[in-house]
């Protein structure tokens, strides 16, 4: 076996790769995280998926996601990447990899509705990262929390700048 350092992308690829023959899927064998496999490229780790499409396929589309056909994270096969909107990949998040609706969620964790107005998505990937007004309430315990050390701090800086200003007015000496 050869060392790693002198592989090319597509040789690293070849060796981590286990073909399922029932389900075409080809899983991914080396380093993972958050269930993507990743890949050195050259220059830096990828994650396999995207590389397999862009070495198989082409350029991704700017704006565009890679979605997995078959809902397996670790499959790197081409025949099961498509190139989508994140809006589209958003969608087809509600169906499970046995074809099956999932009943989306309504609720977050505190049990307030998941509408459009009240999820914050990250803008890079388009992923869903939280409620709203969990946000809301958790940025102000933080505030009132630490209200009171911040108020301290503020007197102290004008009693301070009052002081300053008191000492400059009495070593003023009139003319």
């Amino acid at each position: 076996m050869a060392r790693w350092a002198s592989l090319t992308p597509l040789e690293r690829f070849e060796q981590r790769i286990t073909k399922d023959a029932r389900s075409g899927c080809w899983l991914w064998t080396g380093a993972k995280a958050t269930g993507y496999g990743l890949i050195w490229n050259g220059e830096r780790y990828e994650v396999v998926h995207r590389w397999a499409y862009k070495h198989f396929k082409g350029d991704i589309p700017p704006g565009y996601e890679i979605d997995h056909l078959c809902f397996k994270r670790g499959c790197a096969n081409p025949q099961h990447l498509d190139a989508v909107t994140p809006e589209e990949n958003r969608r087809r998040w509600g169906v499970s990899y046995r074809g099956t609706k999932r009943k989306p969620r309504k609720r977050c964790a505190q049990g307030h509705k998941l509408t459009h107005d009240n999820i914050i998505s990250d803008p890079r990937t388009g992923l869903l990262r939280g409620c709203k007004q969990c946000r809301r309430i958790t940025a102000l315990a933080c505030y009132y929390r630490h209200k009171e050390r911040y108020l301290k701090l503020k007197r102290e800086r004008r009693a301070q700048i009052s002081a300053d200003r008191k000492i400059g007015h009495q070593n003023q000496t009139p003319s």
